[in-house]
């Protein structure tokens, strides 16, 4: 996914702005290059592998460790999800898919109140729901979809997305996933 593949650029390129003099690697686990592999390969020295990742599952255990086996000095960070930081990314865009239904589509997450793409190098988004009453947009039920994985600890962290998700929205949320149990 190109839009996907932008963004993953954009918060690298946030993450060498707050890091100068820390080199900062962008790579991938599978499907695209340069792989994790291909990338330690050409570090010297420690290294911090941040998995990019909304849960835990077979990347997390098992292939990135094994990626990094053999580098006593690598230390492997918590994947970034899931956290209620997140999920509230996730509302918000619930909260703009059912105003976009509803003929008025809400703002795009603004970093720090503005735009994303008037500020560079800025990392947190915060997001500006006071433009908008979440109970008057349109109401349904939820389907919060994962890709999915076999991963019983994966599983019940998307769990706990659809929790907070329920505790903002007053509709059910039914969490599914396209593959796995």
């Amino acid at each position: 996914d190109v839009d996907g593949l932008a963004e993953l650029r954009r918060l690298t390129n946030i993450a060498r702005t707050s890091l100068p003099g820390v080199p900062v690697e962008l790579c991938f686990i599978d499907v695209a290059e340069p792989t994790l592999v291909q990338t330690l390969s050409t570090v010297r020295g420690p290294a911090v592998i941040v998995p990019l990742l909304l849960s835990t599952g077979q990347h997390v255990k098992k292939d990135i460790p094994h990626a990094a086996a053999g580098r006593p000095d690598t230390v492997i960070s918590r994947q970034i999800g899931p956290d209620e930081r997140i999920s509230k990314v996730v509302q918000h865009r619930l909260d703009q898919a059912r105003a976009s239904h509803a003929g008025h589509p809400l703002d795009k997450p603004r970093l720090h109140g503005h735009r994303p793409e008037a500020i560079r190098g800025e990392s947190r988004y915060e997001l500006d729901e006071g433009d908008y009453d979440r109970e008057s947009l349109p109401a349904g039920p939820i389907v919060l979809m994962s890709a999915g994985s076999t991963d019983a600890q994966a599983r019940e962290q998307l769990g706990e997305v659809a929790d907070h998700l329920r505790q903002w929205n007053s509709w059910s949320v039914t969490a599914a996933q396209l593959t796995g149990r």
